[in-house]
């Protein structure tokens, strides 16, 4: 009684009382610290079961798993599997199994999930939705797609619990044709008379697959109206038609809706991208009144990009000095703010400044660093910080890294160098690199050109883009040399087209 009425602490001192404990005990006062959210004590007390000797049962392990999964413990979790393996007749139940591939799942160890659900002597539907499950929530999205079709092609109907994890990865994978298909079987099914939640996932599909009137109106349809469906309306037209997100901001509030912070991140993220100040600064004051800000990082990160998207670096600043905890986030919003605005040495200085407080450098931040060095021309800081990026924090460089260092050297005519770079790299065959180099190649010898040229075209040779732009560079060349553009052309290319 004590333990499913949460009174916990109350439930353990009886338990504590008995004058013989037994399975039974030890497994309600499990069951009752997993189902009230307590899932460390729920595990501290199958320890102490198993030291006194006490062997968990049927009804036991997958409360214990539960709380496994609830806290994350892969250890704590393939410890209990090693011990339900000692016996047969739980190794083979399929409500420990369903545990098991949920616990894996959600812990992210997805191979070991599929392995137990392939040795399920009885599959049923709870087993396909943990698996699926699983897979969506560590981003495996066509995986989970995979097996919904499977699962279909094996007898097994869909339930809600199947298609709230299905939708998801549809979204995800802007998979718009299945997530209709998905939407009609919940309209001829009836899933949607009643239930906001699989509405509101329907809605958050069409909305990442930017099928906004279909995300409209499938809210529209619902049953009823929460905070939650509003947002997953307004988020999507925040990524793709930010003038409806605001105007759904102020009818939810009007209809008696309070906004919430992921309403807030997604408002901010709307008058970031149109530029209305004045909306941006009254849902600034709107969300201080409500008290919403105070140890949110995701808001006062969104507040911070929008205020340096503004160009108001001074109320940036103000938001960002304000905060007790700064994430890389945080600081990666400020830094671009500043080096948009072409204030490279504070930008800089912003840089040192997070290094000296013990925040770890990301690859966007470096992005905005070498961006910045691109476009100021600053050949020795852009070498410090792709140095910086390889041999300190040990980065593999990225495309766009490659690009901006590239254009650095090229810019300041240092083509042998970029070169250089581009062969220590994965992007060897990348176009879009020679293109650059390319280009930069106007003021050099016609054999280093020819060589440029050669790698460009072989990367790319079906874009009509390459042969423009060797034209380009030689036209340039032979104005600096005072030369014909046949001569140049017949020079450099005399064998290369034929």
């Amino acid at each position: 009684m004590y333990a499913k009425c949460g009174a916990l602490e109350e439930a353990k001192e009886v338990s504590f009382e008995l004058p013989k404990r037994n399975v039974i005990v030890w497994t309600v006062l499990i069951a009752g610290y997993v189902n009230h959210e307590h899932a460390q004590q729920a595990l501290e007390c199958y320890d102490q079961m198993l030291h006194e000797g006490f062997s968990p049962d049927i009804v036991t392990f997958p409360c214990v798993l539960k709380a496994c999964t609830m806290t994350s413990s892969l250890d704590k979790g393939r410890e209990v599997h090693t011990h339900i393996m000692k016996d047969n007749t739980l190794a083979t139940d399929p409500v420990i199994g369903t545990a098991l591939i949920d616990m894996y799942a959600r812990c992210g160890f997805l191979e070991m999930a599929q392995q137990v659900f392939n040795k399920l002597p009885e599959c049923r539907l709870a087993s396909w939705n943990a698996l699926i499950a699983g897979y969506v929530q560590h981003a495996q999205n066509e995986d989970a797609l995979s097996c919904f079709e499977q699962m279909q092609l094996e007898g097994f109907i869909p339930d809600r619990i199947t298609y709230l994890s299905v939708l998801k990865a549809c979204g995800s994978l802007g998979a718009v044709h299945e997530g209709h298909a998905i939407h009609v079987q919940c309209v001829k099914d009836g899933l949607l008379d009643d239930d906001t939640l699989l509405g509101t996932a329907v809605i958050d599909m069409y909305g990442r697959c930017r099928m906004l009137e279909d995300a409209q109106d499938a809210f529209e349809e619902l049953p009823a109206y929460d905070v939650v469906a509003w947002n997953a309306l307004i988020t999507g037209y925040s990524q793709h038609a930010e003038e409806e997100a605001l105007r759904c901001f102020e009818q939810m509030q009007l209809m008696g809706f309070p906004p919430d912070l992921v309403t807030f991140i997604s408002f901010f993220r709307a008058c970031s991208t149109l530029g209305t100040i004045d909306k941006g600064l009254e849902g600034h004051r709107q969300v201080v009144t409500m008290g919403l800000l105070e140890d949110d990082m995701a808001v006062n990160n969104i507040l911070v990009d929008m205020y340096a998207n503004f160009g108001m670096l001074t109320d940036a600043h103000r938001v960002f000095e304000m905060l007790p905890a700064r994430d890389v986030v945080l600081w990666n919003a400020l830094i671009s703010g500043y080096a948009q605005a072409g204030n490279d040495d504070i930008a800089f200085s912003l840089f040192d400044q997070m290094k000296g407080e013990g925040t770890e450098p990301d690859s966007f931040t470096f992005t905005i660093l070498l961006n910045t060095c691109s476009h100021q021309g600053l050949l020795h800081e852009g070498q410090m910080y792709y140095e910086i990026m390889c041999s300190s924090y040990f980065m593999i460089p990225t495309l766009e890294h490659v690009a901006c260092i590239v254009d650095i050297f090229c810019r300041a005519g240092h083509i042998e160098q970029a070169v250089a770079i581009i062969h220590r790299t994965e992007y060897f065959e990348d176009a879009t690199i020679w293109h650059t180099v390319l280009a930069a190649c106007r003021w050099q010898n016609s054999e280093l050109v020819r060589w440029v040229s050669e790698q460009t075209v072989q990367m790319d040779e079906k874009n009509p883009g390459s042969y423009v732009a060797m034209s380009n560079v030689i036209a340039s060349i032979g104005k600096g040399k005072g030369v014909k553009f046949q001569d140049l052309e017949s020079e450099i290319f005399s064998d290369y087209f034929w």
